[in-house]
C-alpha cells in the first residue's frame, strides 16, 4: 500500500490519475507483447509504451529522473532541436 501511494505521489503531477494507475499496473505485472497508453499533463497528448524492450526504462529516465533537465535552460534560445537518438520520440516530446 505504501509503495502504491509513493508511486501515485511521484507520477501524478506529470500524468492523469488513470494513467498513473495503468502505469503502476504495467510496472508490477509480467510483460507481454502489448502496449500501454499514458496521458501526460499538462496539455500533452498520449504516449504509447511497448511492454517489451526498454520503453518503460526510457520513460522513467526522461520523466521521473529528468536526465535532460539541464538541457531545458537552452530551450528558449534554441530555434531547432534535433533528437538524433529518437528511440520512440520521448526526448523530443519532453523537450
Amino acid at each position: 500500500m505504501m509503495w502504491t501511494l509513493t508511486f501515485i505521489r511521484t507520477w501524478w503531477p506529470g500524468m492523469t490519475l488513470g494513467s498513473v494507475w495503468r502505469y503502476r499496473d504495467f510496472m508490477t505485472r509480467k510483460r507481454n507483447n502489448s502496449h500501454l497508453t499514458l496521458r501526460l499533463k499538462p496539455g500533452m497528448d498520449e504516449v504509447m509504451l511497448r511492454e517489451y524492450g526498454t520503453d518503460a526504462v526510457t520513460f522513467q529516465e526522461i520523466w521521473l529522473e529528468e536526465v535532460y533537465r539541464d538541457v531545458l535552460h537552452h530551450k528558449p534560445s534554441a530555434k531547432t532541436i534535433i533528437d538524433l537518438g529518437a528511440h520512440i520520440g520521448l526526448t523530443s516530446l519532453y523537450l
